[in-house]
């Protein structure tokens, strides 16, 4: 097996992927997605394992937009603040000038 290809096993399965240099460690993904489908198995016990799949493809799907929306959420109440506090710093500024 070459040096950048590493087994991991999800849900009984195991598969052979390549990681990519400087990438986040293939094996935490396949485990964090192993216990996504596990998670969803619990719930679902008689659900086919492309089911089970789909489930958590969706719940990661919705992780990852929480993530996505909070950050440009985030994103935007700083340039708020930044853009509130360059106004704040170019009043003091005039003020400054004036009174000298």
């Amino acid at each position: 097996m070459p040096p950048d290809v590493v087994e991991v096993e999800i849900y009984g399965n195991k598969y052979k992927i390549k990681q990519p240099e400087g990438g986040v460690d293939v094996r935490e993904i396949a485990e964090y997605l192993d216990a996504k489908i596990r998670a969803v198995a619990q719930n679902a016990p008689t659900a086919s394992s492309l089911h089970l799949v789909v489930l958590a493809a969706l719940n990661i799907c919705h992780e990852f937009y929480d993530l996505k929306n909070g950050s440009l959420r985030d994103s935007r109440l700083a340039e708020e603040k930044v853009d509130l506090l360059l106004q704040k710093l170019e009043t003091l500024q005039a003020s400054n000038s004036r009174n000298v």
